[in-house]
């Protein structure tokens, strides 16, 4: 009989044990899934702040394009700006050498009809303002 309670003791002993390892390993692999989970979140998070980096990088970028989009615009406006200016001085200045070149002809003809100077001085003193 005591060698009967001794095996049961032991029994129970080795019984207690699997069952604390069992514990142990269910503990273990749901401290392991845990973590794992944990991870999981943790890099899931890592990849949605560099999304959110790489969009406010890419929106920056997008902005700065605009901007240099939009002064490019400016400078070609002041460039045409500049070049109209330019031919309308040209146009301005062929038309006063015209306009003088038919004045000299006109001198020329009164000249040569005998004009008196003192109707002729008066044409010739007059400025043109174009």
């Amino acid at each position: 009989m005591v060698e009967e309670l001794m095996r049961a003791n032991e029994q129970q002993k080795a019984e207690k044990e699997i069952k604390l390892a069992e514990q142990a390993k269910v503990e273990k692999e749901e401290y392991s899934r845990i973590i794992e989970s944990q991870l999981k979140a943790q890099e899931e998070e890592r990849r949605k702040e560099e999304e959110r980096q790489k969009m406010k990088y890419d929106h920056n970028e997008e902005l700065k394009r605009q901007i240099k989009v939009r002064e490019e615009v400016e400078k070609q406006k002041v460039r045409e700006n500049l070049e109209e200016g330019r031919k309308m001085k040209q146009k301005v200045k062929a038309i006063k050498s015209n306009i003088e070149r038919i004045k000299e002809e006109k001198m020329a003809e009164l000249k040569g009809l005998n004009v008196q100077d003192k109707y002729v001085i008066p044409l010739i003193k007059y400025k043109l303002n174009v």
